[in-house]
């Protein structure tokens, strides 16, 4: 259940004003809704949802965590989908490459096989090594990145301890000598 207060003992269910308690399909249509169109207002017309409601949702931590699974999921799949594309599109190079393009020939009214152009395989050749290259490069810069940000995560704790260090100072009581105004 997805609830809009911070602890699960007495999960706390926003009332509709037709069909009762929203649910949490409903909760998950409007993340959705607002992940697409970026707008509050937008999305509360577009569900027919208060749009004070929708405000008191995204400030929960269920929303950002709903946000930050959608994307993922959205991710996973565009990823799939271009990995099919990508497969397709080599293969269709590879053969290319292979058996050359196809040419239409007016002399005899068929289609025949040309060998591919030299500039065109080198240019296939280049994009493919410097994308394979590029793709090698993403884990070994983001591992750097990982890196950097654990080194600056550990200097700003170490700045918040210097920051809460506290000295005592002992105060002794002075007894004021007989000190004559004049």
């Amino acid at each position: 259940m997805l609830t809009d207060k911070g602890h699960t003992r007495t999960p706390h269910r926003t009332r509709s004003k037709k069909a009762g308690w929203y649910t949490d399909d409903q909760k998950l249509e409007a993340v959705k809704v607002w992940l697409i169109t970026g707008n509050l207002t937008h999305t509360a017309a577009a569900l027919n949802i208060p749009l004070i409601t929708l405000k008191k949702w995204k400030a929960c931590k269920w929303w950002e965590e709903l946000c930050q699974e959608t994307r993922q999921e959205g991710h996973i799949q565009l990823s799939q989908r271009l990995k099919k594309v990508a497969e397709k599109a080599l293969n269709e190079t590879l053969d290319r490459l292979e058996n050359g393009d196809w040419q239409y020939d007016p002399k005899t009214g068929t289609m025949v096989r040309k060998p591919v152009l030299m500039r065109d395989a080198h240019r296939v050749a280049s994009d493919l090594m410097k994308t394979h290259l590029d793709m090698e490069k993403a884990p070994v810069q983001e591992e750097a990145i990982k890196a950097t940000q654990d080194r600056l995560e550990a200097l700003a704790a170490t700045f918040a301890g210097f920051a809460k260090k506290v000295r005592r100072i002992e105060v002794i009581d002075v007894e004021p000598i007989g000190i004559t105004n004049g």
